[in-house]
């Protein structure tokens, strides 16, 4: 069984990561009176609300009605290949592809 250790993957590479800029700008707007930024460099943004602390009787619990409906099931795409394109951009995965080449052409 192969250890993590035993790989021949750079200390580096693990602990890099992929940062995302957040202009100032576009921060402000997303931020409003009602909402606030998780962290002062981050865009995840959450509303202002008290946690809910309701609750029914015991019991209570009314499920929605779902309407029944006929089950669709499409086709598989050709290859697997377009089946991942299908969920990953293409561009992100040409992405992948430059850094991965630029990483072998610097080692």
């Amino acid at each position: 069984m192969m250890d993590s250790d035993d790989s021949d993957a750079s200390e580096t590479s693990v602990r890099d990561c992929i940062t995302v800029a957040v202009l100032p700008e576009d921060l402000a707007a997303a931020c409003t009176d009602s909402c606030r930024p998780e962290r002062c460099d981050e865009a995840t943004v959450r509303p202002h609300e008290e946690p809910g602390v309701e609750h029914g009787t015991p019991g209570s619990f009314t499920p929605f009605e779902v309407l029944e409906r006929e089950a669709d099931i499409g086709a598989l795409p050709a290859t697997p290949i377009d089946l991942f394109l299908r969920y990953v951009p293409y561009d992100v995965v040409d992405r992948w592809a430059e850094w991965t080449n630029a990483a072998r052409a610097t080692a």
